[in-house]
């Protein structure tokens, strides 16, 4: 079933949004900071990152001892619903992400694994290259018969050269002997094919560097991607400036740190209340016909559409 999303300008007196806003922006938004605080700081949150998701009851429960507290108290129950909605949404999205980076982060050191210098090679199997260049030759031969072999629609909509990456990586994590498995990795590494020259040991390095950073990249995106919540005042970018301006980082990670804060561009919207079911929308028509709304929780303040 197709959806749609209407977005619609709502009017309202001043009185009313003026109501709107301390709602969202004083009582609202940050409770879902510190909803989002509860879960972040919680002592199981490294065993829900690896799992992939949170127990939502733990967000049930925050949100109705927060509630009691005079800083989030007096909001119609709608918006605690919301906050806990929403606090869920954004932590399922999270890990959503973390998911997909993990998998990236796997990828690419199992790449690593595999990416070896030729005199690693030689030294893991304990022959000579040219033995491994000869073993890795017989096994191309081997794999374009595979490959000439299937005829199915699934493997001619792949190109020939990922076809044979598959089954190179499938070769390589499959061999039993060392031989075998360098020769799988020596043609893993020079595009299926046996080199002509002798591998130059700084471009090697120089290509290993590269991929380490590209992991190491990746990692420091899982570390430092955790919800925050918002600072629509700015309160909590403000110890960041004073502490970058007047104290020395202890190396170039902390540094990093402090960059990637200071240059977030901070949101400054509240988080939206969510209602999420028709018997939260209540519609009807002015005095000049104009389509209203009313909301589950704000029942006294009309919204003209």
């Amino acid at each position: 079933m197709s959806q749609k999303t209407i977005q619609c300008r709502l009017v309202a007196p001043p009185a009313t949004r003026q109501y709107l806003w301390g709602l969202a922006a004083e009582k609202n938004t940050p409770l879902i900071n510190a909803l989002i605080q509860e879960v972040v700081s919680h002592e199981d949150f490294e065993a829900w990152r690896l799992k992939g998701r949170h127990p939502t009851d733990l967000v049930a429960t925050a949100c109705r001892r927060l509630k009691t507290e005079v800083s989030f108290s007096g909001q119609p129950s709608r918006f605690y619903a919301s906050a806990e909605k929403a606090v869920n949404y954004i932590f399922k999205s999270w890990f959503t992400l973390q998911s997909r980076l993990q998998r990236r982060i796997s990828g690419k050191q199992t790449w690593l694994d595999i990416l070896k210098s030729d005199d690693e090679l030689v030294e893991l199997c304990g022959q000579p290259l040219e033995t491994i260049q000869t073993t890795a030759a017989q096994l191309l031969k081997q794999l374009e018969k595979t490959l000439q072999d299937e005829a199915t629609e699934e493997s001619q909509s792949k190109g020939k050269k990922d076809r044979i990456w598959t089954h190179l990586f499938k070769k390589y994590h499959s061999a039993k002997q060392p031989l075998n498995r360098c020769a799988a990795a020596h043609l893993l590494k020079n595009s299926s094919k046996i080199p002509d020259k002798p591998e130059h040991p700084d471009k090697f390095a120089q290509r290993r560097r590269k991929a380490e950073i590209q992991v190491q990249r990746l990692q420091n995106q899982i570390e430092g991607r955790i919800p925050k919540g918002r600072d629509l005042t700015g309160q909590a970018w403000l110890p960041t400036l004073s502490t970058a301006t007047t104290t020395v980082p202890r190396d170039n990670s902390e540094h990093k740190q402090w960059q990637d804060r200071l240059l977030v561009r901070p949101r400054t919207i509240p988080f939206p209340i969510l209602f999420e079911t028709n018997e939260d929308l209540v519609w009807s028509h002015n005095q000049a016909s104009r389509l209203c709304v009313r909301f589950n929780g704000l029942s006294e303040h009309t919204f003209q559409i």
